[in-house]
């Protein structure tokens, strides 16, 4: 990392730019160190944002235990507050965490949140679902009752 490009985040993180903050809780895991002195001013002012990198990049301090920080239930809420806001990526995100927490109501009903462009930003590692390719895998968790649902509850909350 060149001293230069930590300067630039330093900067632009304290002027208040939510898209470098985002990216660099984001996509920088060598900028740990400005991340921890970041985290609590990006946690205070996310606490009544509705800007959804912000949003997001709260969510991703409460989810990494490097941070010293984890909250499983802000992060959720966070993710879900940054959906929200506009943010299609949160929907994939919120579905991963429930598929890892066995709880496959919430893991479905996100999965049918996650557009197109949602899918193809949150990537498939090994182990986990990839939200709307795998929806007929979560279904089989799932009664039909529960199933209709899910789905009318998600096209009713996403305007579809």
């Amino acid at each position: 990392m060149v001293a230069a490009d930590q300067e630039y985040f330093l900067k632009a993180a304290k002027l208040g730019n939510e898209r470098v903050l985002r990216e660099l809780f984001t996509v920088r895991p060598d900028m740990i160190d400005l991340q921890n002195e970041m985290k609590g001013s990006v946690l205070i002012r996310a606490k009544d944002s509705k800007n959804a990198d912000l949003l997001a990049s709260a969510a991703r301090i409460y989810g990494n235990d490097t941070l010293g920080v984890v909250n499983k239930a802000q992060q959720i809420e966070y993710l879900k507050r940054a959906w929200a806001a506009g943010d299609v990526k949160s929907a994939g995100q919120l579905a991963h965490i429930y598929v890892r927490l066995k709880d496959f109501d919430n893991a479905y009903f996100w999965s049918l949140r996650c557009t197109q462009e949602c899918n193809r930003s949150v990537g498939v590692r090994e182990g986990e679902y990839s939200t709307q390719t795998e929806l007929l895998e979560l279904e089989k968790h799932l009664d039909a009752n529960k199933i209709a649902t899910l789905q009318r509850e998600s096209a009713a909350r996403s305007g579809n």
